[in-house]
């Protein structure tokens, strides 16, 4: 009796496998009849070229999955201005989270974005973002999105010239306007001879205006992996009105300013560096006007102009000369460099002028 009992419950374990095996595609196929995978993906895809002047192609049409969540998937993304122009991103695939409500609605819902080992051409948006408005970019003001939902970057690569950003995993929370919201990035600089891993959490209210969005009570924390305390904090606000404007009203604060050297510096530069500087910036959305820096202490004047891109170039280079690509002034009662003491140094720095360190 004991022999024959176990090959009945064999036979009943394969069934129940089969059954369910059977059910799961019987499932899927349903689904995707139902939901109508490769309609859907190209519903997406116009309402994303609708809303930003781009163009999103895929390398085959959209699919469904079933585990471990229904998604659609979009393989083989990339995103330009036109079929001339590189291609500003591209993406292994993104998966769009679909959540229940989307078989009985008659528009799709998204109820959260990955995004696989994408890759971010840098130089290509900032050209999009300079394109004069007459000729191309978003047709109307840069909205919240209609839908709130958690988006993630995971083994994403940021190239630009001079350096790059690889390993990126990315996290953000749902935008609703007026109300708070989280960013969270991982990744590693990568120069041309030497590599930093770091990560920045951001923490802003964003607000829908007529001209764009305002971000409120922002406050970032970018730390070194292997620092407990944050490098460098920052608080403002900002308004974001691409492809014309971008708006900055910033204080930062570098916490522990050693951490930028390999070699220790004076306790002067030290306390110089430690003062909140005041960032202001008021110009075209690929940040090619001027960045303003300033501190409020009457002892350590700083007062220094610069441009974004030449401030990156600048960082990057491994040769890079020993004062940055700026113009302005900044003062300091004394400064005390291998026994050698000088009161009421005052530097004057100006575009073309020669930099001490090439001579």
């Amino acid at each position: 009796m004991e022999s024959r009992g176990k090959p009945a419950h064999r036979r009943r374990r394969w069934i129940l496998v089969g059954s369910l095996l059977v059910g799961t595609l019987a499932l899927g196929w349903g689904l995707r009849l139902l939901l109508q995978p490769e309609r859907m993906g190209a519903l997406i895809v116009a309402q994303a070229e609708s809303a930003t002047g781009l163009r999103f192609e895929l390398d085959e049409p959209a699919r469904l999955g079933i585990f471990p969540r229904l998604k659609l998937q979009l393989i083989g993304l990339s995103i330009r201005q036109s079929p001339q122009h590189s291609a500003l991103l591209t993406a292994e695939r993104v998966e769009l989270a679909l959540p229940l409500a989307v078989l009985w609605s008659s528009t799709p819902e998204i109820g959260r974005i990955d995004v696989v080992t994408p890759d971010i051409n840098l130089p290509a948006v900032l050209e999009w973002l300079a394109v004069d408005e007459s000729n191309s970019g978003p047709p109307e003001a840069i909205s919240l999105p209609a839908f709130a939902t958690e988006a993630r970057i995971s083994n994403g690569t940021l190239r630009a010239e001079g350096f790059a950003l690889s390993d990126i995993e990315l996290e953000l929370s749902p935008l609703r306007d007026s109300t708070p919201a989280t960013l969270s990035l991982a990744a590693e600089w990568q120069g041309d001879r030497e590599s930093l891993p770091f990560q920045l959490i951001s923490r802003a209210t964003p607000e829908q205006t007529a001209d764009g969005i305002r971000l409120r009570d922002l406050h970032i924390a970018l730390s070194l992996r292997d620092e407990g305390e944050p490098l460098l904090s920052i608080a403002g606000e900002t308004d974001l009105l691409p492809p014309q404007r971008i708006t900055l009203a910033l204080t930062a604060t570098l916490s522990n300013p050693a951490q930028l050297s390999s070699t220790p510096l004076p306790p002067e530069i030290t306390q110089l560096l430690s003062e909140p500087l005041t960032v202001a910036y008021d110009g075209a959305a690929n940040f090619s006007a001027e960045l303003t820096l300033r501190n409020e202490n009457a002892e350590t004047p700083i007062a220094l102009s610069t441009r974004l891109s030449a401030l990156l170039d600048w960082i990057a280079n491994p040769e890079r000369t020993l004062l940055p690509p700026a113009a302005g002034r900044l003062a300091l009662p004394s400064l005390e460099v291998e026994g050698v003491r000088i009161e009421g140094l005052r530097v004057e720095l100006t575009p073309d002028a020669p930099d001490p360190s090439s001579k």
